[in-house]
Parts: C-alpha cells; structure tokens; sequence
C-alpha cells in the first residue's frame, strides 16, 4: 500500500483479514533455548597417560604424553562436537627388552561438524606424524588427509570421509581408502564411546582394513579411563596376517 502496489480497499481488507486471524491464535508456549556447556568444565589441555597394552600376546607399560589439546579419545564434555586437535602427542610401549614407539602425532586436526536444514558444513580432516598403521605395523611417517559428511543428532553422529594418504620409508607407498566414523556422546557426560573403520588400498594393489573402538569414562573434570580395541591387517613375508590389539589406561589432564 505504501509503495502503490495496491489499492486502499484492498490493503484494509488484507489487514482486517490478518488481525482477525492473530486474534484467534492461543497463547504461545515460551521457548528456552538449550544452554551450551560451559567450556571451562572441560578437561585442561596438556595430559598424560599410564596403563597397559595386550600386543604380541604379551602385555606391556603403556605411556602417553601429549601437550594440547583435545582428541576423539578424551572426555567430550565441555568441548565443541566433532572437533578434535593435537599436538605432539607421543605413544609408547615399555618392556623388558625395549620401548616400541606406537604413536607420534606432530599435528592433527579434524572437523566433523553434522549437517542440518540450514547447512551442509564438509567434514575434513589433516593428519602428520608416525602410526602403526602401516602395512608392516611398524611405526613410520605418515600424511594423511580426508573429507566427508557428518549427520547426527542429539545422541550421536556418523561421518562418512574419502581418505588420501601416503607412509614414507625404504619404499615409499600411498593409497586411498573410506573412512566411517560413529560417536556416542550424548547420553551421558560420563561416558563416551567411539568408532572407526577404515578400508584402504595401496599403490602396491593390496588392500587393508583396520577397525578401532574406544570407551572413554569420565570421573571427574581432569581425570578419566580408556578401553580401546583395534584389529588391523598387515604383512609379513607377502602374507596378510591380522593384529588385535588392547589398551586400558588411565588419563590426568593439567
């Protein structure tokens, strides 16, 4: 009516139409948006970790240091869903004939934010360092790097990411693989539990599959214990064997 778009008869019959209409309309029921967790009831960053690992049918000291800041293996409460980064993080196994180097992450960061009505964010991850995820499973340095999709809910999410990587060592060897990844993070603050399977085929026209399940409890805000599972495929003289592979430690966060 203000711009001339319609006459004055028609403008005071629509508005007529629709307070008539709003009269009719019930009290509304107040909506209180949910209040996200506050960030400092989050575990700190720096941690450290002892236990045992059950690996070549014998059990060993686990040890584990890590300065910052939050993987898919720690407590989620307090921190944003989907996100994980790291620093430095150094995994090893004593025994009594040495110490086995399992993990060394220089720097890993990973983004599993879940789609809505709204957005479709890309789920990413970058990975560099050295793992036992290689054909050997021998610890060696590795890039790695994945994009996918996130759907969830309250309770939990599923990813779905297309992965590139490469190991470097006397022969080097790349490939790419699927990986799907579920979390149940929402039932309760003192548990959580995590899973990952991953299929890869190298240049060397082998396949691999490697499954990795962790159960974290959280007692209290620094302080929490693992389970993990994993089963990976490797090769030893051009035969693929299967490894399984058990972790129970216990986590102090500062």
């Amino acid at each position: 009516y203000i711009s001339n778009d319609i006459k004055k008869d028609r403008y005071k019959k629509l508005f007529h139409n629709l307070t008539s209409a709003r009269a009719t309309l019930k009290r509304g029921k107040k909506v209180y948006p949910k209040k996200p967790i506050d960030p400092l009831k989050g575990h700190r960053a720096a941690k450290i970790s002892i236990g045992s690992g059950y690996l070549d049918d014998s059990f060993n000291l686990l040890l584990k240091v890590r300065p910052a800041y939050h993987s898919f293996d720690d407590p989620p409460y307090g921190f944003l869903r989907g996100v994980s980064i790291e620093f430095l993080n150094i995994e090893a196994f004593v025994s009594k004939k040495d110490i086995l180097l399992d993990t060394l992450t220089i720097f890993k960061a990973e983004s599993l934010p879940t789609i809505n009505y709204f957005f479709t964010p890309i789920s990413w991850r970058i990975k560099a360092g050295f793992d036992r995820y290689s054909l050997d499973k021998k610890s060696k340095p590795t890039l790695n790097l994945a994009v996918g999709t996130t759907i969830g809910n309250s309770y939990g999410y599923i990813s779905l990411l297309s992965e590139a990587f490469g190991y470097n060592q006397k022969n080097s060897y790349f490939g790419a693989g699927i990986n799907v990844v579920g979390a149940v993070d929402g039932i309760s603050r003192y548990t959580s539990g995590f899973l990952e399977y991953k299929f890869r085929y190298y240049n060397s026209q082998i396949s691999q599959n490697i499954v990795k399940y962790s159960q974290i409890f959280r007692f209290k805000q620094n302080l929490s214990l693992n389970f993990l599972y994993s089963y990976q495929e490797n090769l030893f003289e051009d035969k693929k064997l299967s490894e399984n592979f058990y972790k129970l430690y216990l986590n102090y966060y500062f």
